[in-house]
């Protein structure tokens, strides 16, 4: 077995060969595909993989080359950088594997949603066949898209980034939970763009069809409401404007105010929010509460299905009873007293 390790200084244009057994040093010089003293960076090509660096290290026992300096990779429409770089080298040398580490950037460009997805991190490590991304500590993705004013903000300690299918697994940890920030679109027809503000233990997202899951104490933010439950769904609507709908699963609590001021809190097993109608669906053991504004005693409500629309206030509750505070009063009675029951 030949066994060959070989390093490039492409600063000082020297190549420095060890050669531990009896082998042909034509086939490294091959292997490093070098011509000629050279000041600029040296390049190889894996595959369809292009790496960049100052210096390259070689272990051709196990097919590994080590870049270091201002570490560049691309790969079809998929960008890396790092301080240093360990390539791992497939049989037929293609590229199988890369770590990356220290100032890691990746990029990746999404054609079809005219979007980028861009994400930073200390350590990287990706995969080709399986063209996944592994994005470790204090990890932060950005997620440019027509969809939305401004780029989405994803930040967790570990972001796991398929970048076929483009979705992303972000990862939080104790007292460090996964962080997404939303800015939709201005309205046309005058209304303000309401901020999204996710935090969960684990959250989902998918940079193609705009699919957010969020598990593990999950809380929706916004000016309108907020939402919290043992599982929140929801989707960016296409023209950017606002949410779909946000669905959520087990546990669930709403608190909200309406344009007329009235305060809501609701207990529920699920719960689905329709944005562009402003309709609150909450099923199974509901308990709602809401207060006017001047009130000091809110209505209570509690059923097996409750239905309110924090713009119009309009309620409707099934299979349950309704408190009304006495401070609101009943209608008065009509004219000349209650009818006489026939006879």
């Amino acid at each position: 077995m030949v066994i060959m390790r070989a390093r490039v200084g492409s600063r000082s244009g020297s190549i420095l060969l060890t050669v531990a057994a009896v082998g042909s040093v034509g086939l490294v010089i091959g292997l490093l595909g070098r011509a000629g003293a050279q000041t600029a960076q040296e390049v190889q090509r894996f595959g369809t993989t292009t790496v960049k660096a100052d210096t390259f290290d070689y272990d051709l026992e196990k097919r590994q080359v080590i870049a270091v300096g201002s570490v560049s990779l691309e790969s079809g429409v998929s960008r890396l950088t790092a301080r240093t770089m360990t390539v791992q080298l497939a049989q037929n040398r293609t590229l199988d594997w890369a770590r990356c580490e220290g100032d890691v950037y990746v990029e990746k460009a999404i054609p079809d949603e005219k979007a980028r997805v861009q994400g930073w991190g200390k350590t990287l490590d990706y995969y080709e066949a399986r063209k996944m991304a592994f994005l470790i500590g204090e990890a932060r993705v950005l997620l440019t898209t027509p969809r939305l004013d401004k780029p989405a903000q994803i930040t967790g300690s570990r972001i796991e980034m398929n970048l076929d299918t483009q979705e992303n697994r972000v990862l939080g940890r104790e007292g460090e939970p996964a962080r997404i920030h939303l800015d939709p679109k201005a309205d046309p027809n005058g209304a303000p763009p309401d901020p999204v503000d996710l935090v969960a233990g684990t959250i989902v997202m998918n940079a193609r069809t705009h699919i957010y899951e969020a598990t593990d104490k999950p809380v929706l933010t916004r000016a309108s409401g907020r939402l919290q439950a043992e599982r929140i769904v929801f989707e960016v609507e296409a023209n950017g404007t606002d949410l779909k709908t946000a669905r959520a699963s087990k546990n669930v609590v709403f608190d909200g105010k309406n344009s007329k001021g009235s305060l809501i809190h609701t207990t529920a097993d699920d719960g689905v929010y329709t944005y562009a109608t402003s309709d609150l669906v909450l099923t199974g053991s509901v308990h709602a509460t809401i207060r006017d504004p001047g009130e000091d005693q809110p209505e209570v409500l509690q059923g097996r299905e409750f239905s309110y629309n924090t713009r119009t206030r309009y309620s409707r509750l099934k299979g349950g009873t309704l408190t009304i505070p006495a401070s609101k009063g009943l209608p008065a009675p009509p004219a000349g007293g209650a009818p006489k029951a026939k006879s």
